[in-house]
């Protein structure tokens, strides 16, 4: 009886703490992931620029966009409706220095990014690709 009375108290426990956590979770779909940038097209010239052997992604999880592997690393808000993706508020990755407010936006062009508060139309999204029209450029996207 004593057995059965312990095991009955532990499940409760157990059941209670998992009532108690509040999880967050994403409703971005496809959209979140780990994005390899193959290729910028500027829409003004329709000249293209291969990025497929740079080390240039995208990582986007709930509502942060992560830009790694040129330059500089960035972190934008973002925002996801619609077909719509837009992005604000830029940071600098650089915690030493408290995460300073990006001011220079050429350093972002490299991904894409033209503007600090860019609003993207998706033209394609799956699970594997995405391509992205932007006010300047066209975002070729593969997902890793």
């Amino acid at each position: 009886m004593k057995e059965l009375l312990t095991y009955m108290l532990g499940a409760f426990s157990i059941l209670c703490v998992l009532a108690s956590c509040d999880l967050e979770h994403s409703d971005n779909g496809d959209l979140d992931g780990y994005w390899h940038v193959m290729r910028i097209d500027t829409l003004a010239t329709g000249k293209s620029c291969d990025k497929s052997h740079e080390r240039m992604y995208w990582a986007i999880q709930g509502k942060l966009l992560n830009l790694t592997g040129g330059n500089l690393r960035v972190f934008f808000y973002f925002t996801y409706e619609d077909n719509r993706l837009t992005v604000y508020n830029p940071v600098l990755d650089d915690r030493l220095k408290g995460d300073p407010v990006l001011t220079d936006e050429k350093g972002v062009e490299d991904y894409g990014i033209s503007g600090q508060g860019e609003a993207f139309t998706i033209e394609q999204l799956s699970k594997k690709q995405m391509v992205l029209k932007g006010n300047m450029f066209r975002i070729r996207l593969k997902k890793q």
